[in-house]
């Protein structure tokens, strides 16, 4: 990401500064008053997604260098989201769509990350997340989104709003155990879309 550091200038280049909106958010840090007498100029190209930040190097020592690094973690935090939003179930990593595949194969059993045998396994469960293919139910327990979907899908199909739904109706609909109905009703109260009712759930 830093592409060129001299005394007085840092340049930066990544995709996500041809982002005007993310790259605003991101350099809203640099102009806190506390910066005001470090930074001298910011400049931004997003057609090259490049940010040259010039500073006044006789009076920035390194150790004032330090109230930076807030920006360059929030950058780096942008940059990933960035990234994951661009993904597609063609460009994720190998480890992701092999845990993508784990899951589909599953089906309505799900996966338990903690017994996946995958390097970061629990970290490309948290990207498949962010980009809508995988669910936590609960703890460990992962389903494939698709089957997700065709769990809640057949539940509405039946319910609808002002329904009362027991976990035995909720089972029957759907022919999961208890050990899946529970986690996907407490998801969807979660999630709005159900309010429990003593032990059973009312459609809103």
């Amino acid at each position: 990401m830093i592409t060129g550091f001299f005394p007085g200038r840092i340049r930066l280049r990544a995709p996500v500064f041809k982002d005007t909106a993310i790259t605003e958010r991101a350099l809203s840090i640099l102009k806190a008053p506390a910066l005001s007498s470090i930074i001298k100029e910011i400049e931004h190209n997003p057609v090259t997604g490049s940010v040259l930040i010039t500073y006044h190097p006789t009076k920035v020592p390194i150790a004032k260098l330090r109230p930076l690094l807030p920006f360059f973690k929030k950058l780096e935090k942008e940059a990933h989201v960035y990234k994951l939003s661009g993904r597609t179930g063609d460009d994720i990593s190998k480890n992701a769509k092999a845990l993508l595949d784990a899951a589909f194969k599953a089906g309505f059993e799900g996966i338990e990350i903690d017994k996946i045998k995958l390097p970061q396994a629990r970290k490309e469960a948290r990207d498949l997340i962010k980009l809508g293919k995988l669910i936590c139910l609960e703890n460990f327990l992962h389903y494939h989104t698709d089957f997700y979907k065709k769990a809640v899908n057949s539940l509405f199909a039946k319910y609808k709003t002002g329904d009362k739904i027991s976990i035995a109706d909720a089972r029957e609909v759907t022919g999961l155990s208890r050990k899946y109905i529970l986690p996907i009703l407490n998801l969807l109260e979660k999630e709005g879309k159900l309010k429990r009712q003593d032990n059973d759930r009312i459609v809103l």
